[in-house]
């Protein structure tokens, strides 16, 4: 077994602690740089809104085709982050390790009172509201709950957080972002007749949200 001195062992855990430090930095920064757009973007109704310039929508979650399922608690859903974090043992001192963290984004529609917008995604626009999941099943969380339980065998401890934030359909959200009107052909909107066309606002998202202070 290998010997590390004292001066050894501070350094590295210095180290490990400023690294830890700076993700946690940097993921409160993004938060709140989304809750700044979200906060400061003006409100917009669907059917008034200016290509180009960004907004702020609110509306029910529609689903389109290709629905996601969220790895922990298996319900259906257009966006999610979930992730699980262990306690582990590291050089002499506990800490909380990422075990599992993903999201995952499709796109979907957005209908409020005027209208309805299709809103493409991106993984980092997400600002889900995040909380202890129930609750917990299926295939994929059958198989992280194993992996979680290694971990934790091999740690000597038995404590770990699981966090999940999902977008179901009727779900009540905001998206932030700037949009274009489009034909549109396939007739997502529902409000196309056999005379004319009907216009889509498709939105580029910047953040998607469903925390009630937002909406």
């Amino acid at each position: 077994m290998r010997h590390y001195d004292g001066f050894t062992l501070l350094v590295g855990a210095i180290s490990f602690g400023a690294a830890a430090a700076t993700r946690i930095f940097g993921t409160r920064l993004r938060k709140a740089r989304k809750r700044h757009l979200a906060t400061h973007s003006p409100k917009c109704e669907i059917a008034n809104a200016v290509a180009g310039k960004r907004i702020l929508i609110s509306g029910r979650v529609q689903k389109l085709e290709g629905v996601l399922n969220a790895p922990l608690t298996d319900k259906a859903c257009v966006a999610y982050h979930a992730s699980i974090a262990s306690l582990v043992r590291r050089r002499r001192q506990t800490v909380l390790q990422k075990v599992f963290d993903e999201t995952e984004v499709r796109d979907f529609l957005v209908r409020d009172q005027s209208g309805v917008a299709m809103v493409r995604p991106d993984k980092r626009s997400l600002l889900l509201v995040e909380d202890n999941p129930e609750p917990l099943g299926g295939e994929r969380y059958s198989v992280l709950l194993e992996q979680v339980t290694q971990i934790e065998g091999q740690s000597g401890q038995d404590d770990s957080e699981w966090k999940e934030g999902a977008l179901h359909e009727g779900d009540e959200c905001v998206v932030v972002g700037r949009g274009t009107w489009v034909e549109d052909t396939h007739n997502v909107s529902g409000s196309a007749d056999y005379r004319t066309a009907a216009k889509l606002l498709v939105i580029e998202a910047e953040v998607i949200s469903d925390d009630p202070k937002l909406l």
